[in-house]
């Protein structure tokens, strides 16, 4: 992992940029779908509500930075079927990935993908669960979307958002440190799990709290529009 972070700083120092493609695009998707899978069994252990909230009916879901909609998948995957999931991204042939994923998994006419960046989200009381995964994210759109997603929540809806940074008394300096830089160049949201409750605290939400995750995966931030 250093020898990365390293190979990563010479070609930033050569100006070397990273390009994305379809295979690590749907890797990546992939990867996410099976974390959300997981991510919502630890909820509905740790969330008293949560298990029912995903299984009520016409639920809507707003799945942020969509990918190829793995994670969209994942939650209606467990949903009534009635359950529908809106899922946004900023690049339309990142959509096109999106839309053959959930063609293969037979969820299409279940998700609406939409071309728009969350820092410009207009709807309001429309969603009861929403996923911000701030890796995805740059810092100004997050800082934009924090009011905006609980405005679209509806009274009592949750956000579950997402970091990479679990914090200094849960992982290395020197881990954080090289994320945090790979964050930057980047241009990704460098919130840890800390930044991402004071934020959302101070965005309006309420009953914002930390859950505790598995080592080496993401940390998890919940909170509630209110009421």
């Amino acid at each position: 992992r250093i020898a990365a972070v390293l190979r990563e700083a010479a070609d930033a120092a050569e100006g070397i940029g990273e390009e994305d493609n379809d295979d690590i695009l749907v890797a990546e998707g992939m990867s996410s779908g099976a974390d959300m899978a997981g991510f919502l069994d630890l909820l509905a252990t740790r969330v008293p509500g949560f298990g029912d909230l995903v299984k009520q009916d016409g639920l809507r879901f707003l799945d942020v930075g969509t990918g190829i909609g793995a994670v969209a998948a994942a939650v209606i995957g467990r949903a009534a079927a009635d359950a529908r999931a809106t899922g946004l991204d900023i690049r339309p042939s990142t959509l096109e990935l999106a839309a053959d994923h959930l063609s293969s998994l037979g969820v299409r006419d279940r998700v609406d993908l939409r071309e728009q960046n969350v820092a410009e989200l207009a709807e309001t009381d429309v969603y009861d669960l929403a996923w911000l995964p701030l890796a995805a994210i740059a810092p100004k759109a997050a800082a934009a979307a924090l009011p905006r997603l609980r405005t679209a929540l509806r009274p009592g809806g949750l956000l579950i958002s997402s970091t990479v940074l679990r914090g200094a008394r849960q992982a290395p300096a020197v881990r954080e440190a090289a994320i945090r830089w790979r964050m930057a160049r980047k241009n990704i949201t460098p919130w840890s799990a800390v930044e991402a409750v004071e934020q959302l605290t101070a965005a309006g939400f309420c009953d914002v709290q930390e859950i505790e995750t598995p080592a080496r995966t993401t940390a998890l931030v919940i909170a509630c529009a209110p009421e």
